[in-house]
């Protein structure tokens, strides 16, 4: 009995442990989608401080900055129509998650083109909150999908941190 007892025992601590690494998964995934709907808000109303909750200051940054870009490309709206999960990975205070991203970028002569891109987002938890810290983009690619008349100069609605380099068209 007392072998079943310790089996058990040690299955116990290993699908709480298990599950511990679940729950840091779904919250970097939750504020992944959160700073991008959080994103689109603060595109609309030309307000960063939308996003201050979700980012670092790095990241933060430059977002501020695609969005800015966006703006002086013409855009007037964007949108986050598709978002695909690939691996999320978690250890100890810090994750990264690769999504791949397609965002609708609405024009201010009418046109819309549609981006979708890989994102490989660095996370760090910070008293107790994940919070994105940079999203790159490995392939430098953006496979456009623009309606007719669209601008091929307007960037991606996504963040790259100072430093990193974005696809030309995008």
């Amino acid at each position: 009995m007392t072998r079943l007892a310790v089996l058990f025992g040690w299955l116990g601590i290993t699908l709480l442990l298990a599950g511990c690494g679940q729950g840091d998964r779904a919250q970097v995934r939750a504020v992944i989608e959160k700073l991008d709907n959080e994103q689109e808000q603060a595109f609309q109303t030309n307000s960063a401080r939308l996003m201050e909750d979700s980012s670092t200051a790095q990241n933060l940054a430059a977002m501020v900055q695609n969005n800015d870009a966006l703006t002086a490309a013409g855009a007037s709206a964007i949108h986050l129509a598709k978002l695909e999960w690939g691996p999320v990975n978690v250890s100890n205070d810090t994750a990264t998650a690769i999504t791949w991203e397609t965002w609708d970028t609405d024009f201010k002569d009418g046109s819309i083109t549609s981006i979708r891109q890989e994102n490989d987002y660095r996370l760090v938890k910070i008293g107790g909150v994940w919070m994105v810290d940079a999203d790159n983009h490995p392939a430098n690619q953006a496979t456009p999908s623009p309606a007719a008349g669209a601008p091929a100069s307007a960037p991606a609605p996504r963040a790259t941190p100072a430093g990193a380099q974005r696809p030309k068209g995008t």
